[in-house]
């Protein structure tokens, strides 16, 4: 009997969805796949590929946790034995190793309640963009605080913790895991290939929503759940979207004051050099990955630049939230 459920989630990933559903099928495991009212033919190819389909309605707003928890018991009441829970991403495709390293990590050591590993992006070159994720992707080994949504998990742990809290529109694994973590469990990342991801981020309106997402989601975590290691991203915004721009300014005004036009552009112009030299930093840190010196400015410039995106979704999580105290989230969300 199988040991193992597959979850895959998705929403109008159409064609994307086929190397998910392709690693599923090869792998021997039940899977099923969760689409979240796709207005694309996503469902259609997964009956193709023969797997098990839960479509959710948008009668409810729609979020990877209520998808992921929807496949869960889907597979649990068809399945009562599993012992695990793979949770795959519609635009990933997993290791054809991966499940029997991560089966075998957990059979190892009955304290690990999640095991991961690493993740590639598949077009890393695609654009600047699809470079970020691909960077962002690479995380450290050994004992985490969380991790991401492509995980595996013990059925009857994630059973015990009542799965993803629904109402979190984003960062759903931070919270889960420090549920986790608060009842004994332990979460490790190896270092093993688990899936490759296909952002398929090609223009910067999509770079741009994913970090406003991420501000979004990162104050709505602090907010409700105490930090979860998210106050440090978000102080990060606040100092370089407004911090920065006020030091400058300020630096600027006081130049003047004191010291007549030269000493503002003196003085402002010491401040405004805090941003370049902050690109070369980062750019020295992320060349050590065998990206070019060219490679590494842009992504250490698009770094910063992302702060003001974020910035901008704390500031609609502050505005949302008092219009709207009761609710946690905007109106629809994509798994």
């Amino acid at each position: 009997m199988s040991r193992v459920g597959i979850i895959i989630i998705g929403r109008n990933e159409g064609e994307r969805l086929l190397p998910a559903f392709r690693a599923a099928r090869k792998s021997g495991e039940v899977a099923v796949y969760v689409d979240s009212a796709s207005t694309d033919n996503s469902v259609e190819l997964a009956h193709q590929a023969g797997l098990e389909t839960v479509v959710l309605s948008s009668d409810v707003p729609l979020s990877a946790a209520r998808g992921r928890n929807a496949g869960f018991q889907h597979l649990m009441n068809r399945n009562p034995s599993l012992q695990y829970i793979q949770f795959v991403d519609g635009d990933s495709e997993l290791d054809a190793a991966w499940l029997a390293t991560a089966q075998s990590e957990l059979d190892r050591d009955e304290s690990v309640s999640i095991v991961c590993g690493q993740l590639r992006e598949r077009f890393p070159d695609q654009s600047i963009y699809s470079l970020l994720c691909d960077l962002e992707w690479r995380k450290p080994t050994g004992e985490i605080p969380y991790c991401g949504g492509i995980f595996m998990v013990r059925a009857d742990v994630f059973s015990k913790a009542k799965g993803f809290d629904p109402s979190v529109p984003a960062g759903e694994e931070p919270e889960l895991c420090s549920r986790i973590r608060a009842a004994g469990g332990r979460i490790v990342r190896l270092d093993q290939p688990m899936a490759i991801h296909d952002a398929n981020m090609t223009r910067f309106g999509q770079w741009w929503t994913r970090n406003f997402r991420t501000g979004y989601g990162g104050l709505d975590i602090q907010e409700r759940f105490g930090q979860l290691g998210f106050s440090k991203i978000n102080r990060s915004a606040w100092i370089w979207a407004v911090g920065w721009p006020v030091t400058v300014a300020v630096a600027a005004l006081l130049g003047l004051l004191f010291g007549g036009l030269v000493s503002a552009l003196l003085c402002g112009g010491s401040a405004a050099a805090i941003l370049p030299a902050q690109v070369i930093r980062l750019a020295f840190r992320t060349k050590g990955v065998e990206l070019s010196w060219s490679q590494a400015v842009a992504c250490a410039s698009m770094t910063l630049l992302s702060k003001v995106a974020q910035l901008q979704g704390q500031i609609y999580w502050y505005l949302h939230h008092r219009a709207r105290p009761n609710t946690s989230a905007p109106a629809a969300q994509s798994a």
